[in-house]
């Protein structure tokens, strides 16, 4: 095993956290969506990645980095492509398209998002747009959350907390 920094470690390099890996498998066994904080570095795209790349049965597992998004269609986009789901719909209406997408793939498996550098993406949001975007954009993340049609979607999101935020 090598010591790599800065990259996502993957295979043999990856250092193995049984007892981390067996409570994210429990929380997502028990449908709850997760929120996964650690500072930069720590492997925490790492460990997600190593669960995408080692899915359970009946689990599909999708990555996507919206560290540089910056408006809400970019991110409903992003998932679309994540799921490499062909969108019919305007640029102004990737949301509408989402939901559709997800209403599709219901009862074929649990599907995981893992949305890596959130907060990163809901602060370019609010500093592209306005408070009133963000909330908008928060709270319809919030309603597909706790939608019981979408019981088969989890969401983890990822966080690096730093100084400022502490």
């Amino acid at each position: 095993m090598r010591n790599i920094v800065g990259s996502v470690v993957r295979g043999d390099d990856f250092f193995e956290r049984p007892k981390t890996i067996k409570k994210l498998w429990q929380a997502i066994d028990n449908g709850e969506h997760i929120l996964l904080s650690a500072p930069r570095r720590s492997g925490r795209t790492s460990l997600l990645r190593h669960l995408c790349e080692n899915p359970k049965e009946n689990f599909s597992l999708v990555y996507v980095d919206v560290s540089s998004v910056d408006r809400r269609n970019s991110f409903y986009e992003r998932c679309l492509n994540a799921i490499s789901f062909k969108s019919t719909q305007t640029p102004d209406n990737y949301i509408k398209e989402f939901i559709h997408a997800l209403q599709t793939i219901k009862n074929k498996q649990q599907l995981i998002f893992i949305i890596d550098e959130f907060p990163q993406a809901i602060l370019n949001i609010h500093r592209a747009r306005d408070r009133t975007n963000t909330i908008q954009f928060l709270l319809r993340l919030r309603d597909i959350r706790q939608n019981p049609a979408f019981n088969h979607i989890q969401f983890i999101f990822t966080d690096s907390p730093s100084l400022r935020t502490l």
